[in-house]
């Protein structure tokens, strides 16, 4: 069982305080825009910090209650060993594991405070998602290869059914490391870009107690010996070789000014 205050854990705190965020993450936790694209390089905290970490505090909320959280990739063989675990090595290291069931043969974790549901799917079907009810937030992860045809079918089911909707909004969270200066994904949010905040994040931008020094290390010897590899490994900048485009045949990124 759960109190709502055990161990001097205030579940209030947990889902209204932003100060234990990093400073890119604070500044969308509570943004009235419905889409958040966050691009980026390895270890950029954008998959921890910005996707996981977010939707787990956010959990808490009791607007949120007895609603999905769906957490998503494109592909589901590596779901238990991705973003499940991601999910729950978060809960755990945060404290908060006494909140929370895991369900590990349902690919489920719930909350046990609001009854909200994290769970895990692979989008190979996305007919198969469209149907679920009550989806308060959609993450996608390791968004770069994420259809855009996927987006457009699973995006209308997000709509969290029994939130206030003069409050309060459902979300779509995409955290990726872009391989086209336009990949699938940030073209839709370009559509729909007075409703989306954009971050950009790398691991050169983070305070220095989240930088990993061996990640560091790796990613001065990725510049020394490739300097494409090293701006989209590190960098999140695109990568048109990896994304098998040449050239002249790839897309013109458009700067578009963000949801403020």
């Amino acid at each position: 069982s759960y109190s709502p205050l055990k161990d001097n854990i205030n579940i209030k705190n947990i889902y209204e305080d932003t100060s234990d965020l990093l400073p890119y993450v604070a500044d969308i936790y509570n943004s009235p825009a419905r889409y958040n694209l966050i691009a980026g390089g390895r270890s950029s905290t954008k998959t921890r910090e910005a996707g996981a970490k977010r939707i787990i505090k956010k959990s808490f909320n009791p607007i949120y209650s007895d609603s999905f959280i769906l957490c998503t990739r494109t592909y589901a063989t590596n779901l238990e060993t991705t973003t499940y675990s991601t999910i729950k090595s978060v809960i755990i290291s945060e404290g908060w594991e006494q909140f929370f069931k895991f369900i590990q043969s349902k690919k489920w974790i719930v909350n046990k405070v609001t009854n909200a549901i994290f769970t895990f799917k692979g989008l190979q079907n996305p007919t198969a998602v469209k149907s679920t009810d009550n989806i308060s937030f959609w993450w996608h992860d390791e968004a770069e290869d994420l259809p855009i045809n996927t987006i457009e079918i699973i995006a209308p089911t997000v709509r969290g059914d029994t939130l206030d909707q003069d409050k309060y909004r459902s979300k779509i969270i995409f955290t990726y490391n872009p391989l086209r200066p336009v990949d699938d994904v940030a073209e839709y949010c370009q559509r729909h870009f007075k409703d989306c905040d954009f971050k950009h994040i790398n691991i050169y931008d983070l305070p220095p107690k989240y930088q990993n020094r061996e990640m560091l290390a790796e990613a001065e010897r990725d510049r020394e010996s490739d300097d494409l590899l090293w701006k989209w490994k590190w960098l999140g900048q695109p990568h048109p070789i990896m994304a098998n485009e040449p050239f002249s045949t790839m897309k013109t990124a458009k700067a578009e000014k963000s949801h403020t």
